[in-house]
């Protein structure tokens, strides 16, 4: 999946909904965020883990790698990543091709 704008709460929200109704959240995910800066408040923090809490008790999560384009975006998959411990591993790379081979689609 690729990102083309300001990422929000409201687009990982929108993501992980339509994600469930395909029946798809236990696949793993490469989110290209490189041209999307992320556009999360602080307060959004409480939100995203409620919302991984109501999705975790109804279906098994995948592994999501997100791929951004500075040390900022970095900083922000990590706290994303440790908001999601506990339901699902999360991890940001720069390159696309590290990212990958972290979600065993290349070697």
């Amino acid at each position: 999946m690729t990102f083309t704008r300001d990422l929000t709460l409201q687009d990982i929200t929108e993501m992980v909904f339509i994600s469930a109704k395909a029946g798809v959240l236990h696949y793993k995910l490469l989110a290209d965020a490189r041209t999307a800066p992320f556009a999360l408040l602080p307060s959004d923090t409480a939100g995203f883990k409620d919302l991984l809490h109501q999705i975790a008790a109804k279906s098994r999560l995948g592994q999501t790698a997100v791929v951004v384009a500075d040390d900022v975006g970095l900083g922000i998959a990590e706290g994303l990543s440790q908001i999601a411990s506990g339901f699902c591993v999360i991890r940001g790379f720069l390159l696309r091709d590290e990212a990958e081979r972290w979600l065993g689609w290349q070697t």
